[in-house]
């Protein structure tokens, strides 16, 4: 047996987007409805400069099923199956000066992937899932979401692949959304692991998520005892059966290094 997610197209437009709303599904947690069906009034509008994608083909763009080896392994689950459209031919050719897409999610969770790696992998986006029936699901782990297909180049095992409950897509650049990290964590090993790792869900000078609590004001990451601390808190939310399972990503020694760059984060916001 499996257990069937299935989608509704909702006709909502809101700012000149059309979103293809999921039924069937309970998203909770942040903005997201606790019933089945989600209204104009419970949409967020974004007023950041980035350029809201255009979805109104995405109902009758071309359709297939498919599994991925990729979501699998990530979440321990063997069958899952994935109704999906094509990632690439909904960016379409030409974004401008855009190079990455921009994911709000329904949990204040927010995704970023390059344009170039959805290319490259030829990642896909799903509209309905079938889980296995003995699976327990996370809350999260609805549509929109970026699948990784079978075959083809091997992807990167990252989290930012595995982004799911997308309410909304931005065509952002991404020398822009990062610029404010990028200067302080150049040439730290740092800082390529929070980026792929930490910043969906911990905003970090006014860029990523809010899924979860800011880092720098929750530790003083200077201090030996805090670390040890954060560390400590990492291994318990984000061990092997969680839900969060982000050790599968960030192993004690790419930790240590987000350490260091955070404390140069916060090093730089105490000496203005």
């Amino acid at each position: 047996m499996v257990r069937k997610i299935n989608p509704v197209l909702s006709d909502l437009w809101i700012l000149g987007l059309w979103i293809w709303m999921i039924t069937g599904v309970a998203c909770t947690g942040g903005d997201a409805p606790n019933g089945t069906e989600i209204s104009s009034s419970q949409l967020v509008t974004m007023t950041d400069t980035a350029t809201p994608m255009d979805l109104s083909g995405l109902p009758s763009m071309p359709s297939r099923w498919l599994t991925s080896a990729y979501f699998d392994r990530a979440m321990g689950v063997q069958g899952a199956r994935f109704q999906v459209v094509s990632f690439s031919q909904l960016v379409g050719q030409e974004q401008g000066n855009f190079d990455a897409v921009l994911l709000n999610c329904f949990d204040d969770y927010q995704g970023i992937v390059a344009i170039a790696d959805i290319r490259k992998y030829n990642l896909q986006l799903a509209t309905r899932l079938e889980l296995p029936a003995t699976f327990k699901k996370p809350d999260w782990l609805n549509p929109l979401m970026i699948i990784v297909p079978e075959g083809g180049t091997p992807v990167p095992f990252q989290e930012r692949f595995l982004t799911a409950n997308i309410r909304e897509l931005r065509l952002v650049r991404l020398r822009d959304y990062y610029a404010p990290i990028d200067r302080i964590g150049q040439g730290m090993a740092g800082l390529p692991s929070f980026k792929d790792n930490c910043l969906f869900c911990h905003s970090l000078m006014g860029i990523g998520g809010n899924k979860g609590v800011p880092l720098l004001p929750a530790y003083d990451v200077s201090t030996g005892e805090d670390r040890a601390r954060f560390q400590r808190d990492f291994s318990g939310f984000h061990h092997p059966a969680s839900s969060q399972n982000l050790q599968q990503f960030v192993d004690e020694s790419a930790l240590e290094d987000i350490l260091d760059f955070l404390k140069r984060v916060a090093d730089a916001s105490r000496s203005q």
